[in-house]
C-alpha cells in the first residue's frame, strides 16, 4: 500500500502533446522544489520530445531508454544520482540503480499506469508500488478509455481512490494539489528572501543595455 506522506493525484488530457505541456507548465513549472524528479513515459520518442521540451526551461535532465548506449546511459544515470541533474526521465524503472526510486526524489510522474507485460489491460501491481516514492506526490496523467479503464481497475485492487484534478488547463487546480501534498508549503518557505525567477522567449522586454536600474 502507497505510504503515509504521499499524495496522488490522477489527471486526464486529451494527447500525448498535452502530457508534455502538462508536466513541463504546471508540475514542474508550480511543484519542483529542492529535491528530485522522476518521470516514467512508456514510448521512447515521447521521452525525447519530453526531454526537449524541459530543457527550453533550462532544468538540468537527463533521460535514459534503450536507444542510447549502455555508457550514455550510466552517464545520465550517475549524473541524476550525483544531483547533477534534478529531472530524470526513463521509459523503464529497470534504468535506476537497483531499480527504486532514490530518497531525494519527492515527486514521480506517470504518463501511463504501469501494465502486465503478458497483458497490456492489467494494472502492474508491483511495478505501481516500485515506482513510489517515499514521501511527496505521485501525478498519473491519463487520456482516453483505456487508460482510464486501467486506472479505475488499480483503484479497486487497492480499494482506494485517487484524487483526480479537475482540469489539465487549471494552473489554479494544480496550485491547490500541491497544497495538498504539503509541496506548496515547502516551495513558499524556502523562497522566502529569493529573487523570483521567470521564463520568457522574448528578448524585447527590456532593452539590451539595461543596467537593472529603475528610474524615478
Amino acid at each position: 500500500m502507497p505510504c503515509l506522506g504521499l499524495k496522488q493525484f490522477k489527471v486526464n488530457v486529451p494527447d500525448d502533446k498535452s502530457k508534455i505541456e502538462t508536466t513541463k507548465r504546471k508540475i514542474i513549472d508550480l511543484g519542483i522544489t529542492k529535491n528530485q524528479v522522476v518521470i516514467f513515459v512508456p514510448k521512447i520518442e515521447l521521452a525525447d520530445m519530453l526531454y526537449d521540451s524541459i530543457r527550453e526551461y533550462h532544468f538540468h535532465v537527463s533521460v535514459v531508454h534503450r536507444d542510447l548506449t549502455k555508457l550514455e546511459r550510466e552517464e545520465m544515470v550517475s549524473n541524476f544520482y550525483e544531483m547533477f541533474t534534478q529531472i530524470l526521465i526513463t521509459t523503464d524503472l529497470k534504468y535506476l540503480n537497483e531499480g527504486t526510486i532514490p530518497c531525494k526524489v519527492d515527486m514521480v510522474v506517470n504518463f501511463d499506469v504501469p501494465v502486465k507485460r503478458d497483458s497490456v489491460e492489467e494494472p502492474d501491481i508491483d511495478l505501481y508500488l516500485q515506482r513510489l516514492p517515499e514521501k511527496g506526490v505521485v501525478f498519473y496523467l491519463l487520456c482516453g478509455d483505456k487508460e482510464n479503464m486501467i486506472m479505475e481497475k488499480l483503484e479497486r485492487h487497492l480499494d482506494c481512490k485517487i484524487t483526480e484534478v479537475p482540469s489539465w488547463e487549471s494552473r489554479k487546480d494544480f496550485e491547490l494539489a500541491f497544497i495538498e501534498a504539503g509541496i506548496r508549503k515547502r516551495l513558499m518557505k524556502s523562497s522566502m528572501n529569493q529573487p523570483i525567477l521567470t521564463y520568457c522567449n522574448t528578448s524585447t522586454i527590456l532593452p539590451s543595455d539595461c543596467a537593472g536600474r529603475i528610474s524615478s
